[in-house]
């Protein structure tokens, strides 16, 4: 081979690598440019992944859910495990979930009564996606029509004793926590003629812990920080904070704050505050004052503040839920030495601003 074939050869190899070498870099430049996509499950659950969820955060706190204007109930209201006393149980709709309608109509929407559900708490929150409700009752999945008239077992965990499950909606995925690892699906795209098997779904990550932690603090604010509605549902800039043990081991008081953009400081909106509701940025509070109960409101946008209900309940009567919607302000009556347990429900119009319904449970 000739000298001149040779630094041909040479001179074409050099300038195909430099191509290449620019080429390259063009396209690294454009990537590295280009906004990454937000992983959606790792978002910040008010980041409006659902505008719905973060208009009515304080009704998932208060274990309720707001649909086309009808409120939905689903907190169990009595110690529950009487196996002698399924009647009590029956009474207070220990199985059951309940409508408010906008125009004022209360009753039940779905009564569970696949096998011994009556005899469990809800294991999750009430998810509304697309025309179904899901909701866990021990180790079942439900899925339920709005009508209210099917529902399907979606999931039942049999893996017995140790095998802890639990599950959430996040935008259009359904997560699910078995033992230590989280698995997914696709709620647009997945079959829902066939009950729901780990191993269809997408593995989404594994949380290394000890099985001791799956039941604390690991595993749990992990599954807060990828679901709706779990625990702790106040906005950002809003805090309800402990204050003070209260009257039995079951009952405390908060300090209710928000921060101030300008003073760049958390200011205290109200002390011994029982419950909080957030929704569509109205902050909704109970308060102690002396031996009666003051529902108040408070405007994150305008600043503006008020009292709404006064109720004389005693010394020793606490509100143990408020919930709110556009048409009703609903809330639980209970004594302060029972944790769960509820004596009264009231439902009360916010437009005629009176008492609509009270239904008693006692």
């Amino acid at each position: 081979m000739s000298l001149i074939r040779k630094e041909k050869i040479v001179l074409f190899a050099v300038i195909l690598l430099a191509c290449v070498i620019v080429v390259g870099s063009r396209v690294y430049d454009k990537k590295r440019s280009e906004p990454k996509a937000k992983n959606r499950f790792f978002e910040n659950p008010f980041s409006e992944v659902d505008p719905g969820i973060d208009q009515q955060s304080g009704n998932y706190a208060n274990d309720a859910l707001v649909v086309d204007g009808y409120v939905y109930f689903y907190k169990s209201r009595v110690k529950l495990g009487n196996y002698d006393k399924v009647d009590e149980l029956e009474k207070c709709g220990n199985n059951v979930i309940y409508r408010l309608s906008p125009d004022g109509t209360y009753e039940e929407f779905y009564t569970f009564d696949e096998g011994d559900a009556i005899y469990y708490g809800i294991g999750s929150k009430l998810y509304y996606y697309e025309g179904y409700f899901y909701i866990q009752i021990e180790n079942r999945i439900y899925r339920i029509n709005k009508e209210g008239t099917e529902a399907q077992v979606i999931y039942e965990n049999v893996g017995g004793y140790g095998s802890y499950v639990i599950f959430g909606i996040r935008d259009h995925y359904l997560v699910l926590q078995k033992q230590t690892e989280y698995y997914y699906l696709d709620m647009d795209t997945w079959d829902w003629s066939q009950p729901i098997e780990v191993g269809r779904m997408r593995h989404l990550v594994n949380v290394r812990c000890s099985y001791e932690a799956v039941r604390r603090n690991q595993l749990i604010c992990f599954f807060e920080n990828v679901i709706y509605g779990t625990e702790k549902e106040e906005p950002i800039g809003v805090y309800f904070e402990s204050n003070m043990l209260y009257g039995s081991d079951f009952v405390y008081l908060h300090d209710l704050r928000v921060y101030d953009e300008d003073a760049e400081e958390k200011v205290c909106i109200a002390g011994s505050v029982y419950c909080l509701n957030v929704y569509k940025r109205v902050m909704f509070y109970a308060q102690k004052v002396d031996d009666s109960i003051c529902i108040k409101y408070y405007s994150l946008d305008e600043k503006q503040e008020g009292e709404l209900i006064t109720i004389d309940a005693g010394a020793d009567t606490v509100i143990k839920s408020l919930v709110v919607s556009d048409d009703y302000i609903i809330y639980d009556l209970g004594q302060k030495k029972e944790k769960e347990a509820v004596d009264k429900r009231v439902i009360w119009n916010r437009h005629t601003g009176e008492t609509q319904q009270a239904i008693e449970y006692q």
